[in-house]
């Protein structure tokens, strides 16, 4: 049998990965000790050539074993009832149990340095490729082979010996009910029982002698060492282009929000410092150079020119993915953050650029934010003009993250406390929570000009807190569109309306086919109009747009007029000294 890292996933220098432990069922007896899993086996070198190292129990903060009546939730403890009911007779001789594991450090030990562990995958089956087991829905068997088994698992797939698994003899093994091939694994229970499981004892010494015991973890994957230089970021373009094929198609994948998580700085960055890696700490003299030809009023060239259209390669495909089709893009149901570069604002480890006196906000952070995005245009996308600062846990220190997460995550709250069409913004659903710092706080002043040049921005306020001041999208043609929660709305609509029109493909185009459509589609935008999304709306699908010609060509058309609601971005408080005598009526109605 092989199983094999589907998500490639590796282990890293403090024994942090994925695991997989493997158990028969000579050894699930309930009376009996939880010993099915005694050790820890993890690399700790990379290559070819895997060389085990055993994990110090020391830094575990969970058993691997434990008595019958002993302390609960073991390693062993859990491997032994991956399945709900009892597998422990001689029927069931041909079943493996699989666990995968992840290890990682622990935030509830005392001690500076434990791993802790969650099951990730529990996998149960037979090595026999026509075994069947009962359905507990009711209904016919299901099938209980192994390579059947690992369907749903996102982390290993399994591969079984076909000439064990009986594929080719077309038929299952059984005498009597009780398999003739079993499965076993290695472990001292097992050559403790030998005899009594009906092995030649010599037999399993020399097997030992040979292979030695399998009764541990075993690490999923190859040994990763955290160096930045060996973490080569590869070609980036490509491997975003492959990701978000995979998610293009909107009937299986729904997606309100899509977020670049800052890879554009990485990516852009990592070239500029003619490096494969990321390095947010690098200060280097190409890189430096880059970033400050964007700090210019005037057109950029040369490295600035060329870091731009490196963040660009990576925008384009992000915008490509979430336009609409006839704009040339792909799914058209979603909005895109996009991320400012880190270098403007943070330079080295934590030394904010305005926190440098000989640095201004229009040369340093206006200018080079504008001529990061210049070309940007689309009302698909948004983006955020600032970092925030959060507490790392396994550093165990604060670090600087991209913006487009906190964005993301006011888009959600807005639409779990009100509707899409809200605008996640303000005092209200603009909050940022969980950020304990920013790069940037613009003054009323800076705020202005970022909002004119279509960049959201983030400020403290002393009595609320972090809060997004903005809601633009990168349209810059002026229109309904160049606000977020419009062409939120926008997309809120579009998403059932096509859900709904496909059941109406193939159906007659009668009056009474157009007049159901309408009917079916008019309580959704009542809903939008109902709770403020809607000033109005009209939905035309008769004989006005619907031709003898448009008909002949076997069309069916309906035109959706709709006036969006505008969010009150601005205040404007006039107050007047008005004599004592003054009658008001008279004054408001003369004005």
């Amino acid at each position: 049998m092989i199983i094999l890292n589907k998500a490639q996933t590796t282990i890293n220098s403090q024994f942090e990965g994925y695991y997989v432990g493997i158990a028969d069922n000579s050894n699930i007896d309930p009376n009996s000790n939880f010993d099915s899993i005694l050790s820890t086996k993890t690399v700790t070198t990379s290559g070819d050539t895997y060389v085990y190292s055993t994990v110090p129990e020391g830094v575990l903060q969970f058993s691997l074993s434990a008595e019958a009546n002993g302390p609960s939730n073991s390693i062993s403890q859990v491997m032994e009832g991956l399945t709900t009911h009892n597998i422990d007779g001689p029927e069931d001789d041909d079943l493996l149990n699989i666990g995968v594991f992840k290890l990682r450090k622990s935030i509830y030990a005392n001690e500076a340095f434990k791993l802790d562990y969650l099951l990730e995958d529990a996998i149960v089956g037979s090595i026999n490729q026509y075994r069947q087991q009962l359905n507990a829905n009711g209904g016919p068997s299901i099938p209980f082979f192994l390579e059947s088994a690992d369907e749903n698992s996102r982390n290993v797939s399994i591969m079984v010996n076909p000439y064990i698994s009986n594929k080719y003899e077309g038929t299952d093994t059984l005498i009597e009910g009780i398999p003739q091939k079993k499965a076993r694994v290695l472990s001292k229970q097992l050559e403790t029982n030998a005899a009594n499981l009906g092995y030649d004892q010599a037999v399993i010494t020399d097997l030992l002698t040979e292979i030695g015991y399998a009764d541990a973890l075993f690490a999923l994957g190859t040994f990763s060492n955290a160096q930045i230089k060996q973490k080569s970021l590869g070609d980036v373009p490509a491997k975003l282009d492959r990701i978000l094929q995979a998610a293009k198609n909107e009937e299986i994948f729904e997606i309100d929000v899509v977020v670049e998580a800052g890879l554009g700085t990485a990516y852009a960055m990592s070239r500029a410092a003619n490096t494969d890696y990321y390095d947010e700490f690098c200060n280097s003299a190409s890189l430096r150079n880059a970033v400050d030809g964007l700090r210019t009023s005037n057109a950029i060239q040369g490295d600035a020119e060329t870091l731009r259209n490196d963040y660009g390669t990576i925008f384009n495909r992000f915008q490509q993915f979430v336009e609409a089709p006839f704009l040339g893009g792909e799914r058209g149901d979603c909005i895109f953050i996009a991320d400012t570069f880190r270098q403007i604002f943070v330079v080295g480890d934590d030394a904010k650029i305005l926190d440098d006196r000989t640095k201004n906000f229009s040369q340093h952070i206006y200018w080079a934010i504008r001529h990061q995005f210049e070309y940007e245009n689309t009302s698909y996308a948004t983006v955020y003009g600032n970092w925030a600062k959060v507490y790392d846990s396994f550093l165990g220190q604060q670090v600087w993250v991209p913006f487009s997460g906190f964005g993301a995550a006011a888009m959600a709250r807005t639409d779990a406390e009100a509707f899409p069409w809200f605008a996640p913004a303000g005092f209200t659903r603009g909050l940022v929570r969980y950020a304990n710092d920013i790069c940037l706080n613009p003054n009323q002043k800076q705020r202005d000009e970022l909002y004119k040049s279509n960049i959201n921005p983030v400020a403290f306020f002393p009595s609320q807190g972090l809060v997004i001041y903005g809601q633009k999208t990168l349209s810059k043609k002026p229109s309904a569109f160049d606000r977020i929660n419009v062409r939120r709305l926008f997309l809120w609509l579009e998403r059932p309306t096509k859900k709904v029109s496909k059941f109406f493909v193939f159906e007659q185009n009668t009056d009474f086919t157009r007049t159901r459509l309408l009917n079916t589609l008019t309580p959704v935008f009542e809903k939008a109009k109902n709770n403020d999304g809607l000033y109005d709306y009209l939905l035309v699908c008769d004989e006005r747009n619907n031709t003898p010609e448009v008909i002949d060509a076997n069309e069916l058309v309906i035109d959706i007029y709709l006036k969006p609601t505008r969010t009150a971005e601005f205040i404007l408080v006039n107050f007047y000294a008005t004599r004592t005598d003054a009658n008001f009526e008279e004054l408001i109605g003369t004005r």
